[in-house]
């Protein structure tokens, strides 16, 4: 299932940004996915990323799309992956996953 969600992204100069970003429900949880490459054919396409917030009792991924609003996300978490170490416990990453989306579910 993928669908869009507006975030709040914690910009590097220490301003703020909503994005809309793509989510999919994989593996029991949300993941936020920032950006995708395209499959040698064109009609697949993977996450460069994917990026869900911890849920505190489990560690597992967010469980809701709704969970993402409010929260800033910084962005580096989006942009590269990378995780300040202040925020580690908030967010997972998984980088380059076995997931392969239709393009014509866009």
């Amino acid at each position: 299932m993928l669908s869009k969600t507006n975030v709040t992204v914690e910009l590097a100069n220490g301003g703020w940004a909503v994005l809309e970003v793509d989510t999919i429900a994989h593996d029991g949880g949300y993941w936020l996915v920032p950006s995708w490459t395209l499959s040698v054919d064109g009609t697949m396409r993977q996450p460069v990323r994917m990026v869900s917030m911890t849920m505190a009792e489990t560690g597992a991924p967010a469980t809701e799309a709704e969970d993402f609003v409010g929260l800033p996300i910084p962005e580096t978490v989006l942009s590269d992956g990378h995780v300040p170490l202040s925020r580690d416990r908030l967010f997972l990453v998984r980088e380059c996953p076995d997931v392969w989306v239709a393009v014509a579910e866009q």
